[in-house]
């Protein structure tokens, strides 16, 4: 029905229902603290009523108060002012969206249910959708898919605009991804994917630290985890006390005969032998808590299977995400790009800089075009993510970006890149744009010898296009304890007189996104200008001054603002030269920056 209708639907009048489920199998959602927090962190999807045709009925997992309910009222109320930039021209958009909560969200508190799940089973709630769509042109967009998900645009009889779930779950493992890279000849880090057994572990990592000499570090990562949770990393070189020798028996045979010999083999047992213990020591899981060991972890790892990747050899590494839709008529469009902050470590990403700055755009168009390609090629339908990694070969000082993850479901990124695009009026580069063949010229960019190395501390200093688009920082992941002791008008009070707002004339500042108002210890933040460098500042200003307000003296509260900070330290290239000179100039940057 979509392909065949999709160009008359996507044009017309018509109703987009937003079910932000999460549905992962049943042994991940047990291990994701706050399953229905998770599941609202993508507000941004009601902004798609920015097109005057589309009104939004928002599935909540949360029950909303009337203070959230009127906050995101007014919000949305601020389009017409956005475009005029008069605060006078706010209007009531009530009609054009619906947030809805199943009545089921408390009946089943220990089942870790999915959003579609509770929704299938709230029948009130059915009903009045039913009720909202009869006579309307429909069609549903979920998360992450669920064969409820099926089951709801079933008694809804409205098309949906996603992945069948075992197609999704088949292809968003890790070594899934790693097969549609493969199949789409995009270049990917040295690893192995599919390891199922301890031995085939061992054998597989002993033969790619032999061949890859010049990889210190390297990840494990399990099929099915998300966000950082089921990956551990170990610089096996540095710990592995056979290497020097098997090194200096490689240089006097020759490479050849290191790869294709008796000495070969006895290099890999010595390596295989020496790794069990080395792993048991060395490793590092990103998620302490709840892998507080090897063995713990690698029971998880062969049980649902995992990859083994390389990490970037190189002191210059910036990942990206980029989010694409794959229409049902088949076409392939690039609709968000951002390089990730890290504000929980080198391996989870916590927010994000929009658009990319980090990888020439032609040659990431390119990637992109192969890898949808691939995906369409696989059944794989509507919105997914693409992570990639960027970095600057030592050797060579070529950049070289390898495709290193694949979700296929609609994206925090992408949620935020919706209220951006909301509140600058369209006027944000988010480095969206239909995806072409490649044309000769661009092939040759992607070679695995890669590029000229792109500088991410230079692309802060960018000047933006003479229509001045604008670019953005957004986190949806910013949490504090001490967030709880605060109410939310009293914060956006504080906020406001300390100067943290937006200014509808100009089309910059900062916006909040709200989850929830019962345990509030977590929010969204995005801040948009015309230079990211300025934006950057102004967001680490902004986590300073809001930590500030809501911390006694001796209750600093737990919190990820600091880390954020510090990341932003570390993309700016702050040094401590940099650090005087701002506190002469612009003294609460440089506290943001110490703090």
């Amino acid at each position: 029905h979509l392909a065949a209708n999709w160009n008359r639907i996507r044009t017309s009048r018509r109703t987009i229902i937003h079910i932000p489920s999460l549905g992962y199998s049943q042994h991940i959602r047990e291990h994701i603290p706050d399953l229905a927090l998770q599941q609202n962190l993508q507000m941004g999807r009601l902004c798609d009523i920015l097109d005057a045709n589309v009104d939004v009925i928002y599935i909540c997992p949360l029950a909303l108060s009337e203070e959230l309910v009127q906050y995101y009222n007014k919000l949305l109320g601020l389009q017409a002012a956005v475009r005029s930039g008069n605060p006078e021209d706010m209007a009531d958009l009530q009609d054009r969206f619906k947030i809805l909560t199943p009545e089921a969200i408390n009946s089943f508190p220990d089942d870790h249910l999915c959003l579609a799940t509770v929704l299938r089973y709230s029948p009130r709630t059915m009903q009045r959708l039913q009720a909202l769509l009869q006579g309307r042109d429909a069609y549903m967009v979920g998360g992450v898919p669920h064969l409820d998900d099926l089951a709801v645009a079933d008694q809804l009889q409205v098309p949906l605009l996603g992945s069948e779930p075992a197609v999704a779950q088949l292809y968003s493992t890790k070594s899934g991804s790693k097969r549609i890279f493969a199949s789409a000849g995009v270049p990917t880090p040295p690893g192995e994917g599919d390891i199922h057994s301890r031995e085939q572990l061992l054998r597989a990592l002993s033969r790619l630290v032999l061949e890859h000499s010049e990889v210190q570090r390297w990840l494990f990562k399990v099929d099915d985890e998300r966000g950082g949770d089921g990956t551990a990393f170990c610089d096996v070189i540095s710990h592995l006390e056979c290497y020097p020798c098997i090194l200096r028996e490689c240089q006097g045979h020759g490479p050849e005969v290191c790869r294709d010999s008796p000495a070969r083999e006895l290099a890999l047992v010595k390596i295989s032998q020496e790794l069990p213990g080395l792993l048991a020591q060395h490793v590092q899981p990103v998620n302490e808590k709840r892998f507080p060991t090897w063995e713990k972890f690698l029971q998880t790892f062969l049980t649902q299977g995992g990859v083994i990747e390389a990490f970037p050899f190189s002191a210059s590494v910036t990942n990206l995400t980029v989010d694409l839709l794959i229409e049902p008529t088949g076409e392939v469009t690039l609709v968000s790009s951002g390089d990730q902050l890290h504000a929980e470590g080198p391996l989870r990403s916590s927010g994000t800089t929009i658009p990319q700055r980090s990888v020439d755009p032609e040659v990431l168009q390119v990637l992109c075009f192969k890898i949808g390609e691939a995906c369409k090629s696989k059944g794989v339908l509507g919105y997914f993510s693409v992570d990639f990694v960027a970095f600057t070969h030592p050797q060579t000082r070529e950049q070289q970006v390898w495709a290193t993850d694949l979700d296929l479901c609609y994206s925090d990124q992408l949620a935020l890149t919706q209220l951006l695009l909301y509140m600058t009026d369209g006027n944000l580069d988010c480095g969206s744009s239909p995806l072409q063949g490649p044309l000769g010229s661009k092939e040759s960019k992607i070679q695995p010898k890669g590029t000229k190395p792109v500088s991410r501390t230079l692309c802060c200093s960018l000047q933006p296009a003479p229509s001045s688009p604008r670019c953005a920082v957004a986190s949806s992941q910013l949490r504090h304890s001490s967030l709880a002791g605060i109410s939310y008008s009293l914060l956006l009070h504080t906020c406001e007189t300390r100067g943290v707002g937006f200014d509808l004339q100009e089309k910059q500042g900062t916006v909040f996104v709200l989850y929830e108002d019962q345990k509030r210890h977590s929010l969204g933040m995005i801040t948009i200008g015309d230079d990211l460098q300025g934006v950057l500042l102004t967001f680490a200003r902004n986590l300073f001054i809001i930590h500030q307000e809501i911390s006694a003296p001796n209750m600093q509260g737990e919190t990820n603002f600091k880390m954020a900070i510090r990341d932003i330290e570390a993309i700016l290239g702050v040094t401590a030269e940099n650090k005087l000179r701002l506190e002469e100039e612009q003294p609460w940057e440089a506290d943001a920056l110490k703090e």
